[in-house]
């Protein structure tokens, strides 16, 4: 949810991710938090396997937090105002409906599967 989260919101809205670096520190923190509290899930029963997974929470809950930083700073912290609209013949409406038909076809499916944050994630 947090990939596809990284992906569709700056594109939905039509603005920059803020930091791409952090997307690559959010998917490794989820990623050992989630590892490490499930495989000592399977071992417990040994007192330390309850702080290891206590320490995976804060992990995961520091990876949330920074997906959130990020979302947040992405789209500036403050709400926008609302787009004025045109009358229908005007040339911003065509401008407006120009965008909409670029964003369209960014949205189109592609022939083969592409993975569009995996390149990133990798160090």
């Amino acid at each position: 949810m947090v990939g596809l989260g990284y992906r569709l919101l700056p594109l939905f809205a039509g603005v920059e991710l803020w930091r791409l670096g952090w997307m690559r520190i959010v998917f490794w923190f989820l990623a050992v938090g989630n590892t490490t509290r499930v495989t000592r899930e399977l071992a417990t029963g040994a007192r330390w396997t309850y702080l290891v997974m206590g320490s995976s929470g804060v992990m995961e809950l520091a990876a949330i937090t920074l997906f959130g930083i990020s979302i947040w700073k992405t789209f500036g912290g403050r709400r926008r105002a609302p787009a004025k609209r045109a009358a229908p013949g005007s040339s911003a409406a065509h401008s407006r409906r120009s965008r909409s038909t670029h964003i369209h076809e960014h949205c189109q499916p592609r022939s083969t599967l592409t993975l569009y944050s995996w390149p990133y994630l990798l160090p």
